[in-house]
């Protein structure tokens, strides 16, 4: 076992005779892990406490304690890896470590495989940075989701170079909230916003009934009317504050609730909140280019990012499809 701590050293050992896809079909089992043990893992400290909540998932199950602290050991010593080439590299002036990302570190250690080492870099951004995943229904999504959930995070809010959301973002995200934010600017958004959005959902009926059709378009929009403001503000905290702990650690719970709760209100389909984000983004696109603000390009990966965690969340939160 101690050779699948290391396995760098593993790989350079001469008393077992292995070729190197043998070696490397070993180590990749070994750090495997169920699926239903990192989720109860997502978002957690690394504690003795928690090692024991892994070990009594074990009860009435087929999984074996042993494997449950591998598991969590596993996970433990990855992470304390990643954490420590973090800390050297912010003291390093070497361009090859200020390049190296996340991944480098965990593939380059560890000899993962591409896709398990990316699982392994989603499951440490969450624990490190403690966002909760089982509060206000989030218990419902699973590791799949969630590991999805936070490489779209990851990739639009975050930084491949860090367990850190992108600080610049974050900034630029706060010039967004200060400028969006007035009741005048707002009505304008929402103006050309809803210009796109009543095309979208009205090709997107295929009633032949059109006075049925008008009917739902104008009960829909109405409904929007009433949350559109807040539902964009809802979206500019959630942007400008991730450089606040509490915030980073509500983040789901905050696009639930400031986000998908009150499309749920307005009885939107997930394919009508695509739409609405959608248009959120076309309508800023289209904004000439010298009347685009310098936080133009941030509002629009939080919209993005939005759209992308709403795709996951809404259907599996509300039951609302497509």
């Amino acid at each position: 076992l101690p050779y699948f701590y290391e396995p760098l050293s593993f790989q350079k050992q001469m008393t077992f005779e292995l070729d190197e896809k043998s070696l490397r079909g070993m180590i990749e089992r070994f750090y495997s892990f169920d699926e239903i043990v990192m989720r109860e893992l997502l978002g957690k400290v690394m504690s003795k406490a928690v090692r024991k909540e892994v070990e009594d998932m074990t009860e009435g199950s087929s999984l074996t304690v042993k494997s449950a602290r591998r598991q969590f050991d596993n996970l433990k010593r990855v992470m304390t890896h990643v954490q420590q080439e973090l800390a050297a590299k912010s003291s390093s002036s070497s361009s090859k470590a200020q390049s190296s990302t996340v991944l480098d570190m965990i593939m380059a250690q560890f000899l993962l495989p591409l896709e398990l080492a990316s699982q392994y870099q989603h499951i440490i951004f969450m624990s490190t940075n403690k966002i909760e995943t089982f509060k206000n229904r989030l218990s419902v999504i699973d590791f799949k989701e969630w590991n999805s959930l936070a490489g779209v995070i990851m990739a639009l809010w975050g930084s491949e170079h860090s367990l850190e959301f992108d600080g610049s973002f974050t900034e630029q995200m706060r010039s967004a909230k200060e400028s969006l934010s007035t009741r005048e600017a707002l009505s304008e958004y929402k103006k050309h916003v809803f210009a796109q959005l009543k095309a979208l959902i009205a090709d997107s009926d295929p009633s032949p009934n059109f006075a049925g059709r008008e009917q739902a378009l104008r009960s829909k929009i109405a409904a929007l009317d009433q949350t559109f403001n807040g539902i964009v503000k809802g979206m500019l905290q959630i942007g400008s504050a991730l450089q606040e702990l509490r915030e980073v650690r509500d983040l789901f719970i905050d696009v639930q609730d400031k986000v998908l709760d009150p499309c749920d209100k307005a009885d939107l389909s997930l394919e009508q909140v695509i739409m609405l984000l959608g248009s959120m983004d076309k309508a800023f696109r289209q904004r000439p280019k010298q009347w685009q603000p310098i936080w133009g390009p941030s509002w629009i990966k939080c919209v993005e990012g939005i759209k992308m965690v709403t795709i996951t969340m809404y259907p599996k939160l509300f039951g609302r499809h497509a």
